[in-house]
């Protein structure tokens, strides 16, 4: 995900890895035209999720909503889906709460996001099950302090959770993890094996939760790597996944 060159919003790239580096950056296909940010695989990595501000019936003119590619070949992605049982919102909703963002899907098709819909305008995670409409999640915590959107990521096992949220000591983001143990998430712990001055955010566990990826701000030391960056950092020097 990259701005959008003359615009404030975003594209989705795509990049292979190639022995130890990376191929440049380019769009991908369905991509460039809307503002479309926060994509998320699914664990076999056969889907992908994303918020974006394309346009559809029954949305709002102008709104974020839920859509969802299949991945059909190596590098060939399905026409966008909207999730519309998710992206939908009722008649009187505040402006605020027309959004939907950071969405992610689990190993048993579970999908997550975030919203300010009504009642929880200070911002709640929702999920949905394949079948059904979302309900919010009040068990796990949320770090956003009621101003961010608090991005989150699953192991594949669903007992490990990183989120974006507010630093304890600035007015960036920071990394944030949560346990659950016996049915029940425990509380935001900050990781701060990662977190710096700068923000840190949009974080993404693989599927065997031996890496974890996130960007920043932090200085990178090239001329090159201006503004947020990717990185990744290998699990087994921090404190997750849970045991």
């Amino acid at each position: 995900m990259r701005r959008t060159p003359g615009k404030f919003d975003y594209t989705l790239y795509t990049s292979k890895l190639n022995g130890d580096s990376w191929s440049a950056p380019k769009v991908i296909a369905f991509s460039g035209e809307y503002r479309d940010a926060a994509p998320y695989f699914s664990p076999d990595g056969q889907h992908l999720v994303f918020d974006s501000r394309r346009p559809a019936k029954h949305l709002e003119s102008g709104s974020i909503n839920l859509w969802q590619v299949t991945r059909e070949s190596d590098d060939k992605w399905s026409t966008p889906t909207l999730l519309k049982t998710a992206s939908v919102n009722v008649k009187n909703e505040s402006n605020a709460g027309v959004d939907e963002f950071g969405p992610l899907l689990t190993d048993s098709g579970e999908l997550w996001f975030y919203s300010f819909r009504q009642p929880h305008r200070g911002g709640a995670y929702y999920r949905q099950q394949p079948v059904g409409k979302p309900k919010i999640e009040k068990d796990l915590p949320d770090p956003s302090a009621s101003t961010f959107i608090a991005y989150l990521t699953l192991s594949k096992d669903e007992k490990t959770a990183v989120m974006e949220g507010r630093s304890k000591n600035s007015r960036d983001t920071d990394l944030y993890f949560a346990c659950k143990k016996d049915g029940l998430w425990g509380p935001a712990i900050a990781l701060e094996e990662i977190n710096t001055i700068a923000g840190e955010g949009t974080p993404f566990l693989s599927a065997d939760s031996k890496w974890l990826w996130f960007a920043s701000d932090r200085p990178s030391g090239s001329d090159y790597s201006q503004g947020s960056n990717i990185y990744r950092v290998e699990t087994s020097k921090l404190p997750i996944p849970c045991s």
